[in-house]
């Protein structure tokens, strides 16, 4: 293998900020520096530990990646819990709105029949002093037809009084002579 420069070495520190403590893993230059100095039988034993850096490289990027899973899905649930309450907000002031409204409809239909209410009111009483005022007119014409009856009905009754005395008179008259006369 070629020779590494050690300053360009790569100073690499992965650390996994989870619940779990976990070793943390450096790369250092001494590490880095051993391992490129050597070759021939400790190759293999390099080789391994390669092998094992890259393992624990894996492991930490499948921790990462479940770090960071969860703070999607926290940052998903955080924003649903946002947007409801949001949503909630939201449908409060539509709420609100259409109570205000509903109370205005009731306040303007309540006010509407009280309105007609007396606008109604005041129409029966011109209607019952109309229908008085006909009944009156009707009551007084029958009492003038009533009363020409009862003077006409006065006057025959007049008459056939006069008629009766008469007649009584004249019976009684033709009763007294015949009496004088026997």
């Amino acid at each position: 293998m070629g020779e590494v420069d050690p300053s360009a070495a790569r100073h690499t520190e992965y650390v996994v900020t989870d619940t779990e403590t976990w070793p943390a893993f450096r790369e250092d230059e001494d590490f880095v520096s051993a391992a490129v100095a050597e070759t021939g039988p400790r190759s293999a034993d390099a080789a391994g530990r390669l092998a094992e850096m890259e393992r624990l490289e894996g492991e930490a990027l499948a921790r990462r990646f479940q770090a960071l899973d969860r703070q999607s899905e926290q940052l998903a649930a955080e924003q649903q819990r946002a947007f409801a309450a949001r949503l909630d907000a939201a449908i409060a002031g539509e709420l609100a709105e259409l109570r205000r409204r509903r109370e205005d409809c009731e306040t303007r239909l309540a006010a509407w029949e009280a309105a007609e209410r007396q606008r109604i009111t005041a129409g029966v009483a011109l209607e019952e002093q109309r229908f008085g005022e006909r009944l009156m007119a009707q009551l007084a014409e029958f009492e003038r037809q009533l009363g020409e009856r009862a003077r006409e009905q006065e006057a025959k009754l007049a008459g056939w009084w006069s008629e009766a005395e008469r007649l009584a008179e004249q019976r009684m008259r033709g009763t007294l002579e015949d009496v004088e006369i026997r």
